[in-house]
């Protein structure tokens, strides 16, 4: 499933919302991956994805820690346990063939949950 951006995603600041989109698109190269019968690029796409799924909670904390954000600690934690379970997925993928169900319901479901759902009860706090 092809994720696909629309304003009603939008956290109310620009900067956040140009990183989710990235990410949207970090994603979906990761699905079409998982459809292929060798998967090639995944590790590629997946070590992509993490690296810029770091950079994007770094920037999203500090937004949030400057405007006093109540909702922080929570999503810390969810940053945490999204990092950890990647990087869980990617050694398994390094030692054996990638757990393509897996690696899917991590990609998409993150997507839908954190970024659709904890993202944007933060939205109110950044305006």
């Amino acid at each position: 499933m092809t994720l696909v951006w629309k304003d009603e995603y939008s956290v109310g600041n620009a900067e956040l919302d140009a990183q989710h989109r990235k990410l949207m698109e970090i994603c979906n190269r990761a699905q079409a991956s998982l459809a292929q019968s060798d998967a090639g690029d995944l590790h590629l796409i997946l070590n992509e994805l993490a690296e810029y799924a770091k950079y994007h909670f770094r920037t999203e904390e500090r937004l949030l820690e400057e405007c006093g954000c109540p909702l922080l600690d929570g999503q810390r934690a969810g940053h945490m346990a999204y990092e950890e379970q990647l990087v869980e997925l990617m050694l398994e993928a390094t030692s054996s063939l990638p757990d393509k169900a897996a690696i899917h319901r991590h990609v998409y479901d993150w997507w839908m949950h954190h970024i659709l759902g904890s993202d944007r009860q933060y939205a109110p706090y950044l305006k």
